[in-house]
């Protein structure tokens, strides 16, 4: 969970955790859940600010005897992968393809080779 990229725009929670937090690289989501699939609040608020803790909540805990957990796309409604939700998020305005790093790194007077490490 702490590792993980679960929660759109922050990244992972490891980043987050309050300076006094008890050591937490052993920790996983159920670490964080109830019996029942509600959020354990007073834990979490013990590694996290209140506004680590807001962003939690907006998501709802996968039951723990609802199914598996899996990988999802993004791009698409129900989490599955296809060509046409590739192309429509490449199209869309979240993705921008002209950004000034690339031009720079671009225009180093180096050789191929090297360029491919500049970033």
């Amino acid at each position: 969970m702490c590792t993980d990229n679960w929660i759109p725009a922050l990244g992972p929670l490891r980043h987050m955790f309050l300076p006094q937090a008890p050591a937490a690289n052993h920790l996983d989501f159920l670490d964080f859940v109830l019996a029942g699939s509600h959020w354990d609040y007073v834990k979490q608020a013990s590694f996290f600010t209140n506004d680590i803790v807001s962003h939690i909540a907006d998501i709802l805990p996968h039951s723990i005897d609802g199914g598996h957990d899996f990988v999802a796309w993004k791009g698409a409604n129900f989490g599955v992968f296809s060509l046409a939700s590739a192309y429509d998020l490449l199209l869309s305005d979240s993705w921008n393809a002209v950004d000034s790093k690339w031009r720079h790194i671009w225009s180093v007077p180096v050789p191929q080779r090297i360029r491919v490490f500049l970033l």
